[in-house]
């Protein structure tokens, strides 16, 4: 991906596009191995079409609609995640108010997810595990293909857990996921949006930017009901059951994997 920051504005635009969705509740999912379906199987990374001198994210087969590509990254102090350029707020469903917020360290700090693509090789996990860091911003004239959303599976005890159990640099984890928004064939490059971040600038037009007001409402809108359409699609309990990284939320790692779903870690204590 460019050297630009996934939406980093999560905590408004996010919260628009996932309020009122709540994950499934645990017994009635049915965790399986992450490791089962090969994400490379079905995507690859290959020299940006859009993104010059720089690696995208391609479509290896024919995928379908709501076809997930997860973002994942290391658990690290928010403060820390400012000046990564991969990194975005670690988000998650509050059980109040049924709305997004920040997800919280033991001593009520926030933490941020940096999905940059070395290190969480080093940190363990496999090279599929960096595709969604790939995804670069559609340009003008080529519309979004995917959208990107917060993996609503987390929890503050989960992320404590998962900052804990790597050290100073965490184990990785699915934090967010780009959703295709219809039918991508293969070897189409997919495409998204970063966000609206505050002060945060590209050295690049967008699609939308060569959009009248009355098209740019318009694609804000679909862009909206895609988000929308994610959110209840990753929320319906057969797709958790399917995609067992959506629950188990930590990556490489089955101890650090089950110390994130059940809180029994000690940083995992309220």
């Amino acid at each position: 991906a460019p050297e630009v920051s996934p939406p980093q504005e999560q905590q408004s635009q996010e919260q628009q596009n996932c309020d009122a969705h709540q994950a499934p509740s645990s017994d009635q999912l049915q965790l399986e191995d992450p490791d089962a379906d090969l994400l490379g199987e079905h995507v690859h990374a290959a020299p940006s079409a859009v993104a010059v001198g720089e690696l995208g994210a391609f479509a290896r087969r024919a995928l379908p609609p709501l076809f997930c590509i997860p973002y994942v990254g290391l658990v690290i102090p928010a403060r820390r995640g400012d000046q990564r350029v991969y990194a975005v707020n670690a988000l998650v469903i509050d059980e109040i108010t049924a709305t997004l917020r920040a997800a919280r360290a033991a001593d009520a700090s926030a933490f941020a997810v940096d999905a940059s693509p070395a290190a969480v090789l080093a940190a363990g996990a496999r090279t599929e595990w960096t595709l969604g860091a790939r995804v670069n911003e559609a340009p003008p004239g080529t519309p979004p293909n995917c959208v990107f959303i917060t993996n609503v599976a987390g929890t503050d005890a989960q992320y404590r857990a998962a900052a804990a159990a790597g050290g100073s640099g965490g184990v990785p984890v699915a934090a967010a996921l780009y959703v295709t928004t219809r039918a991508v064939a293969a070897g189409e490059e997919l495409l998204g949006f970063y966000g609206n971040a505050a002060g945060y600038a590209r050295p690049y037009a967008l699609y939308a930017d060569a959009l009248s007001s009355e098209e740019g409402d318009a694609h804000a809108r679909e862009q909206q009901r895609s988000a929308d359409a994610a959110y209840a699609h990753i929320t319906d309990a057969r797709v958790f059951s399917q995609i067992g990284f959506l629950r188990r939320i930590a990556v490489p790692t089955a101890a650090a994997a089950r110390e994130a779903a059940d809180g029994t870690s000690a940083a995992a204590a309220p």
